[in-house]
């Protein structure tokens, strides 16, 4: 279960790295 959420909380940052990318 922890690295469940761990995977989906990489996922996040990785999304908003890539957000943060394209402004």
């Amino acid at each position: 279960f922890i690295t469940k959420v761990k995977k989906i909380l990489e996922c996040i940052c990785v999304n908003c790295g890539k957000l943060k990318a394209d402004i």
